[in-house]
């Protein structure tokens, strides 16, 4: 029998006067042990090591907010989610849940993001992920509003070097029990 297991470190940070702009960076550094240490040391056999233990580091999140009169700018790694399901969503192409955490969380993704309200619960957000290498990056255009307590969105999303577009409807309410969905042709 073996055993495995990692450590991680989590650093995220925000400016404080977050009047006209927000800088937000998120910083993880992870240990690792037993064969998982094996198993990451045959893959990397160049890696980060502290004190002799395998060490991994992940830049989560690393970008910038101006906040202009007519809507919010983004620039930089960001997490962005468009869908409404923890793990498997198929209209969040921009950041990937790692599977191998047991939190599920996302990773972030080099995007330009605006987002303009046209209330304080509706409004338009237009994202283009980078494309300065030759794998997938998408586009997409996202109207979302608050209709009779109901949380709903339109998503137009187009997968650039494969040629796919898809159309999503998003919803999320309550109806006795939280309820939430999400219809995507192809």
């Amino acid at each position: 029998m073996t055993f495995g297991g990692s450590g991680l470190f989590n650093l995220n940070l925000r400016n404080v006067n977050r009047e006209f702009a927000k800088v937000e960076p998120n910083l993880d550094l992870g240990t690792l042990y037993g064969r998982y240490a094996d198993l990451y040391l045959q893959a990397n056999p160049t890696s980060l090591e502290l004190n002799g233990v395998p060490a991994y580091l992940n830049l989560r999140k690393l970008y910038m907010s101006m906040f202009l009169p007519f809507g919010d700018l983004s620039l930089g790694r960001q997490i962005v989610n468009f869908g409404k399901g923890t793990v498997f969503s198929p209209i969040d192409v921009f950041s990937r849940v790692d599977l191998l955490e047991l939190t599920f969380r996302h990773q972030g993704s080099d995007v330009g993001q605006l987002a303009v309200p046209f209330s304080d619960l509706s409004g338009v957000e237009a994202i283009v992920e980078d494309p300065a290498s030759s794998r997938e990056h998408s586009s997409a255009i996202k109207l979302y509003a608050n209709t009779f307590g109901w949380d709903l969105a339109a998503v137009a999303l187009h997968r650039h070097v494969s040629e796919e577009t898809l159309a999503a409807i998003v919803c999320k309410g309550d109806a006795f029990v939280g309820v939430y969905g999400e219809v995507v042709p192809h």
